[in-house]
């Protein structure tokens, strides 16, 4: 699809999958058996478009479509493809959107990390719970999704309890990797099965060739080819 396609058609909830060229993403493709080596969640507000992903050098970031083409972010990716996240019942669909801007919002700041001892996990240390937070309020704003239901069962919420729950999330150090915080999204949404960790999945895991089964009745999309617009100060 033609990118002026993607942007009007990508939503909260839709997955990017990408592919680099450099050494590192190459040996990473070629040991997973897979096309992609890179793994972001797409989160919409109003027109705004933005990936919420996490990097070496950044940590957990959430970043503008526009500052990812006006600071050539999209030319190390010379292939990218997009899944749509479908669930059919419109109220749960908000609900899912507003779970996983919450969690963006938790998250934004926390460190990357790939250890070895990660893969070793099989059942997951991930709180799935999202709390309230000041900065969920501020990303969502008034064209954002919000189940209203669900935000004034969060006003309801203890400062007793909240603040043993903001403990244990701030005692939670351990940072992500791409798709183990994808994942990590998608369970605090309820979309993956809760008890199992994070960390085993790879950005193959959520490629069409892997049939990953959703909970809630979702599913994703196949694979939709992304061409980019190449910048005019990017064009030789």
């Amino acid at each position: 699809m033609l990118e002026e396609e993607f942007l009007e058609s990508v939503d909260t909830g839709d997955l990017l999958l990408l592919r680099a060229n450099h050494i590192g993403a190459k040996l990473q493709r070629l040991f997973t058996f897979s096309d992609y080596d890179h793994i972001a969640l797409m989160l919409k507000a109003s027109t705004e478009v933005y990936i919420f992903d996490t990097v070496y050098e950044n940590g957990v970031q959430l970043t503008n479509w526009s500052d990812f083409k006006k600071r050539g972010i999209y030319r190390d990716y010379p292939v990218a493809s997009l899944r749509k996240l479908n669930i059919k019942d419109p109220e749960l669909l908000n609900e899912v959107k507003v779970k996983l801007w919450e969690f963006a919002a938790q998250h934004i700041g926390k460190k990357y990390e790939l250890g070895i001892g990660k893969f070793w996990r099989n059942s997951s240390i991930f709180n799935s719970q999202v709390l309230p937070s000041p900065r969920a309020s501020y990303l969502l704003d008034s064209e954002t999704p919000v189940a209203s239901e669900d935000r004034n069962a969060d006003n309801r919420t203890s400062k007793k309890s909240f603040k043993k729950s903001a403990e244990e999330l701030q005692s939670q150090e351990e940072g992500f990797f791409c798709s183990e915080l994808v994942a990590a999204a998608y369970k605090s949404a309820g979309l993956l099965d809760a008890s199992i960790a994070s960390t085993r999945y790879l950005p193959v895991s959520f490629s069409q060739k892997k049939g990953l089964t959703l909970l809630k009745d979702a599913s994703l999309s196949h694979e939709h080819g992304i061409a980019f617009i190449e910048e005019e100060r990017f064009k030789n």
